[in-house]
């Protein structure tokens, strides 16, 4: 399957304030892959692509794409004030993960 220009991670706005998240969503297309299998929450799907603990992925977050960390209950995330920062990340986040699937070989 072909993922070359398919996008993973899109700006989502918040329902509950003026921020805007980096989402996750492959349409169901990688579940149906032989060998694809995702057992965790999404939140810490992009510090696992990026190689870093949770708690870095939000430090790198805050500090290179100017997030602030929100959440309740649970993992905080990041969240974005500006909506270029939001796509700047989801483009690293995709580009990440389309070199995951390319050494899978779900790609």
């Amino acid at each position: 399957m072909d993922f070359k220009y398919r996008r993973f991670f899109s700006t989502q706005q918040s329902m509950s304030n003026n921020y805007y998240l980096a989402s996750f969503d492959d349409d169901g297309l990688l579940s149906k892959q032989e060998g694809y299998r995702f057992e965790s929450t999404y939140h810490i799907l992009g510090a696992r692509l990026l190689g870093l603990s949770y708690a870095d992925y939000l430090l790198y977050c805050v500090k290179k794409y100017n997030a602030t960390l929100g959440g309740r209950n649970g993992y905080c995330y990041p969240m974005f004030k500006d909506i270029t920062d939001c796509q700047r990340f989801c483009k690293v986040l995709d580009d990440e993960f389309k070199k995951f699937l390319i050494k899978s070989g779900l790609a």
